[in-house]
């Protein structure tokens, strides 16, 4: 039992460090036969402040945002588990549904301030042909990527079962179809239901 507790207080000080000698790129233990993560370790954001905002971290234009990375040491999640953890935190909470301009640009500030590779939306078109908000709004603004990973334009649905929605900060920041099964962490949002 000593010897598990010894590897894993010793696994997490390397990731720390190699994090940090990265320049903030996670740390991937194991990757699956089809490319997915088995486990991504992200160390606390210098820039999340837990004394301060124990659940909400921003408030943007009467809506209160919760940074999954800021309170779960890093864990990513599924696009199904990032749903469930986003409704777990009660008070009404949803993964991210980017309707207008100027959520999406607060969105990429996120992302860029927090220096994140990616996140979850609440974005799909699982038993859809069209991509809608978990809400059940469909996505008529949007803003996908010029590019993904096989060159063309977003969405791509590059693996034939691209149907869960990410932002994605690669060349810019920009929306991604994306396999549903795929580790990120989630940005999740609610109206706001106390001052900051």
């Amino acid at each position: 039992m000593k010897t598990i507790i010894l590897f894993v207080l010793t696994t997490a000080v390397w990731a720390e460090e190699l994090y940090v000698k990265n320049e903030g790129t996670p740390v991937i233990f194991g990757v699956g036969s089809d490319g997915d993560h088995i486990m991504t370790i992200l160390p606390q954001n210098r820039f999340c402040d837990h004394a301060r905002r124990p659940i909400v971290d921003e408030v943007f234009q009467g809506r209160a945002y919760h940074f999954s990375w800021c309170h779960n040491g890093g864990r990513s999640y599924t696009w199904y588990d990032a749903s469930h953890h986003c409704q777990r935190l009660g008070n009404g909470f949803q993964a991210v549904s980017i309707e207008h301009p100027n959520e999406d640009n607060f969105v990429a500030g996120v992302l860029r301030t927090y220096q994140m590779r990616d996140i979850w939306t609440s974005g799909t078109k699982l038993g859809s042909y069209q991509w809608y908000w978990e809400t059940g709004v469909s996505t008529g603004y949007t803003n996908w990527s010029n590019t993904g990973r096989l060159g063309r334009s977003q969405p791509d649905n590059a693996d034939g079962n691209e149907q869960c929605l990410a932002v994605v900060n690669s060349l810019g920041v920009g929306w991604h179809d994306s396999r549903c099964n795929t580790l990120r962490p989630v940005i999740c949002e609610t109206e706001a239901f106390y001052r900051q």
